[in-house]
């Protein structure tokens, strides 16, 4: 049940974000910044909300709750979310730098300098967490 209601504070939290960038979209009249919000808003609310309403209807079942619980569990869904989740990092930064590369060879080297600078983040970052964890386990 703990795991449910963190899961149900994420997805709200998704919501009341989806809900602020409505009403920024829906208050200003900045055009490129409200095609860029009011679909973000809209997948943010509508997501939140859609998630905030399963985890009510399983919380309400005792069965479905116990039945949850093993599927998050679950040695193969631990594996899979972890294997999902390097194969969408890494090819994210390597979609960056084949972006950095071609800015470069159209001579947009600020564009260029900029996706290299977040690739270099995102290793480091990945570098200092699996160095933590390492530590810890």
């Amino acid at each position: 049940m703990k795991l449910i209601k963190k899961r149900m504070i994420w997805s709200c939290t998704l919501a009341v974000l989806g809900l602020i960038f409505l009403i920024i979209t829906l208050t200003t009249n900045d055009l490129p910044r409200n095609a860029f919000l009011s679909g973000m808003s809209g997948a943010l609310l509508i997501v939140g909300l859609l998630k905030t309403i399963q985890y009510i209807r399983i919380a309400k079942n005792p069965k479905w709750v116990q039945k949850f619980e093993i599927q998050q569990n679950e040695e193969r869904l631990k594996f899979l979310v972890n294997k999902s989740a390097t194969i969408v990092f890494f090819g994210s930064v390597f979609a960056e730098f084949i972006g950095a590369c071609a800015f470069a060879l159209l001579n947009m080297i600020t564009y260029a300098t900029a996706i290299s600078y977040i690739v270099c983040a995102q290793l480091l970052i990945y570098y200092v967490v699996f160095y933590l964890l390492n530590k810890k386990y």
